[in-house]
């Protein structure tokens, strides 16, 4: 019988293992248009190319502390439109109205208080309040949310984040050739965090990380 190791992790970056404030799920959509060719000689083997894929529109989400803002949905108005081109422009704008938004008042309700009264440990670090260490209140610049009990070391060093995850299905295989090139032309660095792959499903899932410029 094999039993499991439970191993302590410490971060020293308090913010590594907390959520994110907010991340973006976003997808793209295609029309098949068939393609008129010559008949292939039946003799020989071939591959025979009866449609390609031409990329209509996109949507994406995002999603701030829990809480889904107002999606983004776009449609292709003429065959001239580079929809890649398009999906970073409104993308950026997007979060950078996020980013730019004010500090939000913390919303602390009755639960809450109950909450940082009877708290033993730091949300953020998860270690324990020492007898006679200033507790502080922290909550979301974005939303303005409640979120737990801090030492106030913790809470000044835990800050907006300089990044934001995006979200995609299948993006290495279908979508990624689209628009990262471009995405390049707006921000500082453009890398993957991780993948997921279910092989009986044959769904992948890749997000990566935009750096603000």
């Amino acid at each position: 019988m094999l039993v499991p190791i439970v191993v302590d992790v410490d971060f020293e970056c308090l913010t590594k293992p907390c959520s994110e404030s907010f991340v973006v799920y976003a997808d793209f959509e295609c029309l098949t248009k068939p393609i008129e060719s010559c008949k292939p000689n039946s003799e020989h083997s071939y591959t025979e190319q009866y449609q390609k894929h031409e990329h209509s529109g996109f949507c994406f989400n995002i999603v701030c502390d829990g809480k889904k803002l107002k999606p983004v949905l776009y449609t292709k108005k003429c065959m001239d439109e580079n929809i890649g081109e398009i999906f970073c422009k409104h993308l950026k704008n997007a979060i950078d109205k996020v980013w730019a938004s004010e500090t939000k008042d913390m919303i602390f309700k009755e639960e809450d208080k109950a909450n940082f009264e009877t708290s033993t440990n730091c949300w953020i670090c998860r270690k324990d309040f020492e007898e006679g260490e200033v507790r502080v209140r922290d909550h979301c610049h974005f939303t303005g949310k409640y979120r737990g009990a801090a030492h106030q070391k913790c809470n000044a060093l835990f800050r907006k984040p300089k990044f934001v995850p995006v979200f995609f299905h299948n993006l290495s295989g279908y979508d990624a050739h689209l628009f990262v090139k471009i995405l390049t032309q707006w921000v500082k660095e453009i890398s993957i965090v991780f993948l997921i792959r279910k092989r009986n499903t044959s769904v992948s899932q890749k997000a990566f990380k935009m750096k603000e410029n």
